[in-house]
């Protein structure tokens, strides 16, 4: 308790409960401090605790305990402020447990504007609060739970990028990501706008137990009058394990009566995995320059909200390439009271239904329906696969305005186009 609080260069072990801890301090400190711990007492054995603290750095440190290496909360007595501006840097941060919500890091609701710089994150974190940055290092899978997890949080001005991200089990029965940003209900109402941004990371895993998304999105509640903007870019997703309906590589959903403001799904690569923004509600959608290859069932979905809060909206959805998915292409869906306007253009999307007999529409390289104003055009598709090949190539349901322009159709001796 105090201004200018150091502690550094020392040894700790032997306690059930937290190893260091500060509360309601100003201009603190914490390195180099090695703790290595596995206490059986799962409830308190912590490596670092900050409370109700601010402006604050801890680097150097190797924490290894059996609940949170490091932990940020506090209360809420006199005195108590939230926990701000604080720097993580340049640690090993190692959790021993199996608790699949039990990680290495755990943020608070208390707590804002937290940098995570550099870190080897061993054991996943836990994100709560707003303005939380995680930049470059390493985020790796404990045991049956989360690389990343949410809860407590007050917006969803989250950043994560520049990070090598490792998982290799599945999370446990009721979850439904690895990356899991309000999944289970957990994210709370957001309160203020926000801004989402996940990219340039790289997601590297090899399970077949994955039961749905290794990134998964969630919109659960939120403020009506916030503004949010959610983007997923440049990330780099090598799963080679999914291989089954519905293991996604990303998913974006809203609840009912919630949305987005503008969502950005680009330049992303993803192999065995879907692109899947499903009961989507958003104004504005970039869904381009993304490649799929050997998705586990269609390639890149998008499906509209069946209570949209905008009735008037803008998507993009082109340059995309899909190439040898279970099922179809490229599937988009929006609601036939909606005025929609899409342009789709430039998408590269063959070699598709791989194991599909049937010869359904949906099967399609490319599948649009319940569009206004559709413009079509400069797009690759084809060579479709199944047995017997799929009779469509493109396929359109409950379009008011087609625009099509020059599209290119592979095989065309075998394929007919609709």
């Amino acid at each position: 308790l105090g201004e200018l609080v150091s502690v550094s260069d020392i040894d700790v072990w032997n306690t059930d409960i937290s190893h260091i801890t500060l509360s309601q301090c100003y201009k603190y400190s914490v390195s180099n401090i090695n703790c290595v711990w596995p206490s059986v007492d799962v409830g308190y054995n912590y490596g670092v605790t900050i409370g109700n603290s601010q402006s604050g750095v801890v680097h150097n440190c190797n924490l290894e305990t059996t609940r949170h290496a490091i932990t940020f909360g506090g209360g809420d007595f006199v005195g108590c402020i939230p926990n701000r501006e604080c720097v993580v840097t340049n640690n090993i941060l190692n959790v021993c447990t199996t608790a699949s919500t039990v990680l290495s890091a755990d943020l608070h609701g208390n707590c804002e504007f937290i940098t995570f710089y550099n870190n080897q994150i061993l054991g996943g974190i836990n994100l709560g609060g707003d303005n939380i940055q995680i930049l470059g290092g390493t985020l790796r899978q404990p045991k049956d739970g989360y690389l990343c997890y949410t809860s407590e949080l007050r917006g969803l001005n989250i950043t994560i990028m520049n990070v090598v991200m490792d998982y290799f089990d599945a999370t446990s029965s009721s979850s439904l990501g690895v990356l899991d940003f309000g999944g289970n209900g957990t994210m709370g109402e957001i309160k203020v706008d926000s801004r989402f941004v996940f990219k340039d990371n790289v997601i590297r895993g090899n399970t077949t137990l994955l039961t749905n998304s290794t990134l998964y999105f969630y919109l659960f509640t939120r403020a009506a009058s916030q503004q949010l903007h959610v983007e997923i870019s440049g990330n780099k997703f090598m799963t080679p394990g999914l291989s089954g309906s519905g293991q996604n590589g990303i998913t974006v959903r809203n609840a009912s009566g919630n949305y987005i403001n503008s969502l950005t799904i680009k330049d992303n690569s993803l192999v065995n995995g879907i692109i899947n923004v499903k009961d989507v509600n958003t104004e504005y959608l970039e869904l381009t320059n993304n490649d799929c290859l050997k998705a586990p069932d269609y390639g890149i979905q998008v499906s509209e909200n069946a209570s949209p809060n905008f009735t008037t909206n803008f998507w993009n959805i082109s340059g995309n390439k899909d190439k040898k998915s279970r099922l179809g292409g490229i599937t988009i869906g929006g609601k036939a009271t909606n005025t929609t306007t899409l342009i789709c253009e430039g998408n590269t999307s063959i070699n598709n239904a791989q194991t599909t007999t049937g010869s359904s529409s949906t099967d399609s390289s490319i599948f649009i329906s319940n569009i206004s104003d559709c413009f079509f055009h400069n797009n690759i598709c084809g060579d479709n696969q199944g047995s017997p090949t799929q009779q469509r190539v493109w396929a359109f349901s409950g379009i008011t305005n087609l625009y099509e322009g020059i599209n290119f159709n592979i095989k065309r001796d075998s394929l007919s186009a609709t």
